[in-house]
Order: structure tokens, then sequence, then C-alpha cells
């Protein structure tokens, strides 16, 4: 390992003791027990990190780059190859494994583990895709063969468990999957007509809403948000007739992204006043400002930590809505001595 790896381990290990004696919570570490490798160019591993880890962040070429520590003590650690550099990498929420879509195959990815690849015929890296809010399942919508393919058994050994015939459905411009209750996992599409197609146990239907901008599965039910021209939607009974109930936040709010806690007790919504956070229960709302640029809400690990923006040259700002009052926080810029090969 090189000096500034060392510098770095010795950094994660005091963050770790820092943690636990201030009593913050300590996301779970994907790789705490055998550690995320660090690569030389060839692939060759030139040693192991070991510590919590906050999430995989898309960094280009088909990789995934580690941040590594808790909210408001994190850096960016090595990169992660998933596929080639063609593929379009996708990170789960639970930050348990990585999808690499390549045309007409898939890589799953276990950090520091092996990989599966799966021959898929008729996706492309352009095609639909998302995970489940619990990692627990993955959909691609094949444009070219009209199909909704679903993968699981993600950590054990990936398996198509279902195929859906999209009967004509226009290709879509978001689509979301939702974790498997006692039926099928809910598969929900829409597109720029503004029409929105869900798949469930009960066959192919419409959901009584038009022109979203996002939707966003609770993890572990049949519920979820979604965001329209007008209001934020809690949308309840996804496995049957779904029915819709207005939250009071304005689709504003959620210009740029929703998000729930893993808990279901906080919704979180980014827009250009601030980040709003709605408690469940009572409805009240806080909003937290950010003079950073904000363009995503994407789960990290832990029951409500958002990354709130693409890696670049600058931080990385992420959202900490585990505290009483959400809070902001950043990644330093990724180090020039990090091997971004």
């Amino acid at each position: 390992m090189t000096h500034t790896e060392t510098l770095r381990i010795r950094f994660l290990v005091a963050m770790a003791a820092v943690a636990a004696v201030s009593g913050l919570a300590v996301p779970p570490a994907v790789a705490a027990e055998k550690g995320v490798p660090v690569r030389a160019a060839d692939g060759s591993e030139r040693g192991r990190i070991s510590g919590p880890v906050l999430g995989y962040v898309p960094s280009g070429r088909g990789r995934l780059q580690a941040v590594l520590g808790v909210p408001g003590a994190a850096l960016y650690g090595p990169e992660w190859a998933v596929g080639s550099e063609q593929a379009t990498v996708y990170a789960a929420p639970d930050q348990k494994s990585a999808v690499a879509v390549h045309p007409d195959a898939m890589v799953v990815s276990l950090p520091g583990e092996r990989s599966y690849r799966l021959a898929i015929p008729g996706i492309s890296p352009e095609d639909k895709a998302a995970y489940s809010p619990s990692g627990t399942r993955f959909a691609i919508f094949s444009s070219a063969r009209g199909v909704v393919v679903i993968l699981g058994d993600l950590l054990t050994g990936p398996t198509v468990v279902r195929e859906i015939q999209a009967g004509g459905a226009e290709n879509p411009k978001g689509l979301a999957i939702g974790d498997p209750g006692p039926g099928e996992a809910p598969v929900v599409a829409w597109s720029d007509s503004g029409a929105v197609r869900i798949w469930n146990s009960n066959g192919a239907g419409f959901l009584p809403l038009h022109n979203i901008s996002t939707f966003v599965f609770s993890a572990g039910t049949s519920e979820a948000v979604a965001a329209d021209e007008k209001t934020v939607w809690l949308v309840r009974n996804l496995a049957g007739a779904a029915t819709l109930e207005d939250t009071g936040l304005p689709a504003a709010a959620a210009r740029f992204g929703l998000g729930l806690s893993q808990d279901r007790q906080r919704l979180f919504a980014a827009g250009s006043e601030g980040i709003v956070t709605l408690d469940m229960a009572t409805r009240q709302t806080r909003t937290t400002m950010c003079d950073c640029p904000v363009d995503r809400l994407e789960r990290l690990s832990g029951n409500a930590v958002f990354r709130l923006n693409a890696p670049g040259k600058g931080p990385l700002y992420i959202l900490d809505g585990d505290q009483t009052e959400a809070r902001v926080l950043f990644v330093p810029a990724a180090a020039p001595a990090l091997d971004r090969s």
C-alpha cells in the first residue's frame, strides 16, 4: 500500500472510534470484515481498506468509487471495476451489490467478492433499470424486446426470477420496482405521454397518476411516493387497487427528487428552496437549506442518508436525515493520488 492509503486507513480507524464514543449511528459496513480491495491499473490487488462504507458512487468507465466513513467524517476510497467502459452501472441502495448492464448481458458484483455474469438477450446500457429499495430485486426494461426482466437472489446467485410482457407499453423515461411481499414485486414505469403503468400480482394496469417526475418505493411495503405536476403523493396498496393520498407538499419541493427513510417515518424532498423533511405521522415539515449544487436524492447506507449531487471536481454533498434536524455534510473531492485509470 502507498503512504496515502495507509493514512486513509488510520483516518477511518480514528473516525470509527470517534463515532463509537460520541454515539453516532454508524451505517452498515459492507466491507467491514474483508475490506474494500485496492487495485492497481492491471487489476492486481494491492491491499484492502476496511471500515464503514457510506456508499458507492459512479466514477465513469463502468466503475464505482467507495465513500468510506460515516456522515460528517467520510472520504473517497478506491474504485471498483464493476463492468466494461461501455456499461451502465448501478449500486444497490443497501450498498451490498452492484449491477453493470452490457449489451445482451448483466454482471452482478458483490464488494470484495465474486461477480456473476448473466446472458440476457435484448438489453442494452441505455435501457431504464432500477433496484428495489432493499436491494433484493433489480429490474430492467428491454426496449428491444418490450419486456421487463427482473433479477432476484442477488447476493447468493443472481437469476432471472420473472419476465413481464409489457404489452406494447412505450419505452419508459423512468422505472421503479418494489420489494417482494406476499406476491410479486410491483414494477412501475412512466413515459413521455404521461401514462404511469404498473405490473403486480394482479396483472397489468395504470396508476391514477399523470406526468410524474419521480416515483420512490418504500422499503418492505406496498407503498411509494410520487411527484406529478402539482403535488407529492403517497401511493398506497400497490399490490392491489392503488389509492392516492396528498402529502401536502407541492411538486416544486421535489424538483430534484424524493427519498424515504428506511423506517418509513420521514419523507425527504429536494427542491430549489432546500430539502424538506416531512414527518409522516404528524405531517409537520422542516426545511434544511444548502448552498450547494443539489440535483438528486440517492440512497446511501443508513436509515436516512442520501447524496445530493453527482461526484465531480468539487465536494460530494450528503444529507444526513437521521438527526433530529437534517443536516447537509460533504465529502472532500477525490484526491489526485487515487488511481482512477
